[in-house]
């Protein structure tokens, strides 16, 4: 039976938003007031226009101007009491869904008007939102990119990039967090040999904490699994996760290197 290799590389992805783990009590405590001073901000330099927009969006039916300041209220408070506790794309997806389900209780009918959508995403003159950095919860560029080269390509290797939260989610139980994106290289060397694999998770740098935890009670438990610092270079941290010996593995692994530089550094 073809026994399949996994070789599971995280890749914490840096960015300048603050350490997190349990990131709520911590923010809050480093940040009275901010819930305040943040939505109070967003009402006074956003709300109106937003709900102008909002407003243009639903005709031919009519929203009430205190109606669309009631739901984009909420939709600016539950973002922020979510993103004190760490901006996920689930969590932000989370906020939206509850923004439409509020729009369509106001609407006619169980369908949320048709311009609605064009409001969320923003830069329409028609519809103009100013918050649309708060209803807009697609990426716009992979915040990590991966290029085999001629070489690798040539012995089967092939990369998958996986993005939407349905790809994404299937990996949130390795060590409690949701990656950002997820990179798999892999290929099938011939028949009867074993599958080969490398698995490379994108986290926000806010989490490493809650990372690092997680890799240290993985270790507790399985004191054979094999957890250690892979790589380092520019903003990155590669953490090397091998659940089975690979045949060849220092020769693999050099391969991984060769093309983290490749795309970092040329």
């Amino acid at each position: 039976m073809v026994r399949s290799v996994v070789t599971l590389v995280a890749v914490l992805a840096v960015t300048a938003c603050s350490a997190g783990g349990d990131a709520g009590n911590r923010f809050q405590e480093q940040n009275p007031g901010y819930r305040t001073r943040a939505g109070t901000f967003y009402e006074e330099t956003y709300l109106p226009e937003a709900v102008k927009g909002l407003i243009a969006a639903f005709a031919p039916q009519e929203l009430a101007e205190e109606q669309a300041k009631a739901v984009l209220r909420d939709l600016i408070y539950d973002f922020l009491d979510m993103s004190a506790h760490g901006i996920t794309r689930r969590a932000h997806a989370g906020v939206l869904a509850r923004l439409d389900a509020r729009i369509r209780a106001l609407a006619d009918g169980p369908k949320v008007p048709e311009n609605y959508e064009a409001w969320k995403k923003g830069g329409n003159p028609a519809f103009p939102n100013p918050l649309s950095f708060l209803t807009r919860v697609e990426r716009q560029s992979p915040p990590v990119s991966l290029a085999l080269s001629d070489e690798l390509k040539k012995e089967g290797w092939r990369v998958r990039s996986l993005e939407s939260l349905d790809e994404t989610g299937e990996y949130a139980d390795l060590l409690g967090v949701e990656p950002y994106q997820v990179f798999v290289v892999e290929r099938t060397p011939g028949t009867g040999q074993p599958d080969e694999s490398l698995t490379l998770l994108v986290y926000r740098l806010r989490f490493i904490r809650r990372l690092i935890a997680a890799i240290d009670a993985k270790k507790q438990v399985k004191p054979d699994i094999v957890l250690q610092l892979f790589w380092r270079m520019h903003e990155h941290a590669v953490i090397l996760f091998q659940a089975v010996p690979v045949q060849d593995d220092e020769r693999l692994k050099e391969w991984v290197r060769r093309q983290w530089i490749d795309t970092f550094c040329h």
